[in-house]
Parts: structure tokens; C-alpha cells; sequence
């Protein structure tokens, strides 16, 4: 109790240090525990700020211990490294959200230096206020589009479980976290990725049209992330986006879910579009893990890939 007394102390001075000098300030709400919300204020207040002040002199972020963990302040860092980032200025409040580790603020506006592509960031605190992980969100419409689909209590639990685990799923390539990529893929995971490729047969030759067409390679756990470690090596940023994403449980396992969804994925070296498919199995209510992954192409011969035959649960025999 004390020590938690001289920690609030503590980041309450370092705040009114961030406020005398004009910055940001946000407001946690919608939470009962008043004295909570207000740590966390405080300390998603110290933290945008200090990001800012980084960006603003070209050098690498520092927190105060009181306000991050180790661990979220480390990946924090990788993903400076891939792309430095600011918060953008004039906003109110945030709703507290409460998730089954602790609280998340969603929505606070983000630039990356990369393109000065504008984002979504989602700051995690643990029940003492601390963060405990910084990660980019998906589209905050279809956030919540998602999460009113259904009544049951339990099932909005789980897709908002699902939701902040591809977004930090999302966040690790940003970062280029093989450690946590290899961490949510199972030891069996069957990844299958699609290549196009145009035929160059007669019939190409005697019409002179090339049609497009799709092969498909798979992998296993270890090739594919021997693969993304020369792709992460060669590129100096990796910026992925999340859109329009389907969430639905499997008819018998209760645990396992599909999730479809399109991916973004901007780098130095290679850009595309494309559908992504996962299985996600819960291991328990904080754990889950891939067990399939497949990618098919957004556009196929100038048109939308058809979304009747993007890979989905019942495409897969499961046991």
C-alpha cells in the first residue's frame, strides 16, 4: 500500500512537469475506480508525451520506471526502431476499457515517420495502472461493430480477447518480434501462402494475354520463420494493417475460432494486399494460438479475389 502511495506520488510530480510545459494530457473515464483512472491518466499522459519528446529531438524514447513495465517499454522500443512515431495533439478523453489482464485506452490518434501513415494506438495497463503494452489497433469502427454483433456476454469477451491478440499479433511484424511470432504460432501450424504468378504457355504466346493465377507453398513453423527472418533483415520498416475482419467460432470446438481479414503489408523492399486467414484456438482465457495460417491475393486478374474461396474454418478437418 505504501509503495503504491509513493509510486502515485511519483508520476503525479513527473506529470505536473509535462503539464507545466504545455503537452498532452489525457483523461482516462468510464471507470468506477476514480483513483485508478487518474494513475492512468497520469501515466498514458507521461508516456505519450514522452514519445513525443523523442520524436520532436531525433533520439530514442525514455520512461520513468514507475509508469511501464520492462518488458512493454522493450517493445515499445523495437518498434522505434522500425519506424519512430508521435501522438497527435487536441484530444479529450478516452473510455477505460477493462480486458482480461487489466485496462486498455483505444483510439489515440499515431504518425509514423514512415510515410506519415496516421494510426490507431492502444496503450494496456495492468490493475495498478502501469502499462503493460503499447500496440496499433485495428479500424476502431469495425472494432466495435464486432463486439455488438452478439448479446452473449462470453462471446464478447472472447472476440475482444481475439481482437487484442491480432492486434498485437498485427504489432510484433511491425516491430519485428520473432520471439512473440513464434511464441502464437503452434508447434504444428500449417501456413499455406499463395504466389502469383502469370502462365507463359502457347495459348499465352498465340493471344498474347497472360492470365494470372495462384500457386500455393506451404510451410512449417520452422521454414516460415527462417523466411520472415531474411525478410525482416532486408527491410528497414515493416508497416501491416488489419481490415475488414470476420470473427467465427467453430459449430463443435467452442474454443477455436476463425478469423479472416485484410492484410497491408508495407515495407522498403515489397508491398501487397491480401487475404489472411487464421485459426486461433484459447488455451485458456489469456492464451491462444495459431494452428492454420493462409494467405491468398486481394486482386487476381484486376478483380477482388473472391471471398467464397478465401480459406475458412470449414476448409480445414480439425480433431
Amino acid at each position: 500500500m505504501v509503495k503504491s502511495l509513493l509510486t502515485f506520488c511519483i508520476v503525479s510530480f513527473l506529470l505536473c512537469a509535462v503539464w507545466g510545459q504545455g503537452k498532452l494530457y489525457i483523461t482516462v473515464t468510464d471507470l468506477e475506480d476514480e483513483t485508478l483512472s487518474l494513475r492512468m491518466s497520469i501515466t498514458a499522459s507521461i508516456f505519450v508525451n514522452q514519445i513525443n519528446n523523442a520524436y520532436s529531438n531525433a533520439v530514442s524514447p525514455s520512461f520513468p520506471e514507475e509508469c511501464i513495465t520492462p518488458e512493454a517499454e522493450e517493445k515499445v522500443l523495437e518498434i522505434w526502431k522500425n519506424s519512430s512515431f508521435y501522438f497527435q495533439k487536441d484530444y479529450g478523453g478516452f473510455k477505460g476499457i477493462i480486458t482480461a489482464v487489466g485496462y486498455q485506452i483505444r483510439g489515440i490518434p499515431v504518425v509514423m515517420q514512415e510515410g506519415g501513415l496516421l494510426q490507431n494506438g492502444v496503450i494496456n495497463f495492468n490493475p495498478d495502472g502501469q502499462i503493460i503494452n503499447f500496440h496499433f489497433s485495428v479500424d476502431e469502427t469495425v472494432y466495435h461493430t464486432i463486439l455488438t454483433q452478439n448479446n452473449s456476454l462470453q462471446d464478447v469477451q472472447r472476440k475482444r480477447s481475439i481482437l487484442d491478440f491480432v492486434e498485437d499479433f498485427r504489432t510484433a511484424y511491425n516491430r519485428k518480434d520473432l520471439n512473440l511470432i513464434s511464441q502464437v504460432y503452434g508447434d504444428d501450424v500449417l501456413i499455406i501462402t499463395g504466389y502469383v504468378y502469370r502462365e507463359t504457355g502457347e495459348r499465352s504466346k498465340l493471344t498474347g494475354l497472360s492470365e494470372e493465377k495462384v500457386r500455393y507453398n506451404l510451410y512449417n513453423k520452422n521454414e516460415y520463420l527462417e523466411q520472415l527472418k531474411g525478410v525482416f533483415a532486408k527491410n528497414r520498416f515493416v508497416n501491416l494493417f488489419f481490415e475488414d475482419i470476420v470473427i467465427v467460432q467453430h459449430p463443435a470446438l467452442r474454443n477455436l475460432y476463425g478469423v479472416t481479414l485484410l492484410q497491408k503489408w508495407r515495407s522498403t523492399t515489397y508491398n501487397d494486399d491480401g487475404w489472411l486467414f487464421m485459426a486461433v484456438e484459447f488455451r485458456s482465457d489469456t492464451e491462444m494460438l495459431i494452428h492454420i495460417r493462409t494467405w491468398q491475393p486481394y486482386l487476381l486478374n484486376q478483380k477482388v479475389f473472391p471471398r467464397e474461396e478465401v480459406y475458412q474454418l470449414g476448409n480445414f478437418e480439425f480433431r
